[in-house]
């Protein structure tokens, strides 16, 4: 009942805010999976592809994956939830680099987003801990951080 008021408060705040009770009601029914018959084991082999991709750190690929999965199925929650996740470590990324918005789209190989090696490497220490997002050995310690890095996630 929840998803319902909010799926109508976006439909009541769009342009389309005209539309009849019958359209928006077949709006809230209906995904472009079921209007164009894509069968539910190939939007779970891209959300599969999509995770992996996640777990190797490809978030730009995941990225548009998950818009894919989100246009074909916008009730799905899986494609939210992975979306959100890939979002939120790309903003990691560009926060720990000082990326903002100014530089969208510059190289990295010449000024300003330069890529180099240090001219005096910082002091930190390397640790160990357990890997996560994985089921099987997720206890051993085979995840390598940068001890205390205000930009690690988790």
């Amino acid at each position: 009942m929840e998803r319902e008021a909010r799926m109508n408060a976006q439909i009541d705040s769009s342009p389309e805010s005209q539309l009849s009770i019958a359209a928006r009601n077949f709006l809230r029914d209906n995904t472009m999976k079921s209007l164009l018959g894509i069968p539910e084991d190939a939007l779970d082999a891209v959300m599969a592809l999509a995770f992996q991709l996640y777990q190797s750190g490809r978030y730009r690929e995941v990225e548009v994956l998950c818009r894919g999965l989100v246009a074909a199925d916008h009730t799905s929650w899986w494609s939210y939830a992975l979306s959100a996740a890939t979002l939120r470590r790309l903003g990691k990324l560009t926060q720990a680099l000082s990326i903002t918005r100014a530089q969208y789209g510059e190289r990295l190989d010449r000024k300003p987003l330069q890529i180099r090696a240090w001219k005096q490497p910082p002091k930190f220490e390397i640790e160990a801990t357990p890997r996560i997002g994985i089921t099987q050995c997720a206890d051993l310690p085979l995840r390598f951080i940068w001890k205390e890095n205000p930009y690690l996630s988790r």
